[in-house]
């Protein structure tokens, strides 16, 4: 896998074997997956709904694109995300998650 070899190689041995292994076989299902999931993340912290789950799964993606080699903004896009996790304290108080807390109180 190109990136993965060489002096200073780009992306570790331990996830160049992963994506060679599992996702480049099932690349078909990634190709629907990556885009839904982008969707759904970007959604959820728009609209404020499960604010703290959706942050944690756009930095899962984040991370992944970092282990692949891609650097662009993905740090400070990291970085950000950090503190939308650690500020997800006070989610629940405006947004969808405000909402979603009275429906699953009123189910209990």
């Amino acid at each position: 896998m190109q990136g993965a070899t060489g002096e200073h190689p780009v992306v570790q041995d331990w996830w160049a074997t992963i994506l060679k292994d599992f996702a480049v076989p099932n690349v078909h299902v990634f190709n629907v997956l990556v885009p839904w999931g982008e969707f759904f993340v970007g959604l959820g912290l728009i609209l404020g709904g499960v604010t703290t789950f959706a942050a944690l799964m756009g930095m899962v993606m984040n991370y992944a694109y970092l282990f692949s080699g891609t650097i662009s903004t993905n740090p400070q896009l990291i970085l950000l995300t950090i503190f939308i996790v650690v500020a997800g304290y006070n989610a629940g108080k405006i947004g969808l998650d405000f909402w979603l807390s009275k429906i699953v109180a009123i189910r209990r």
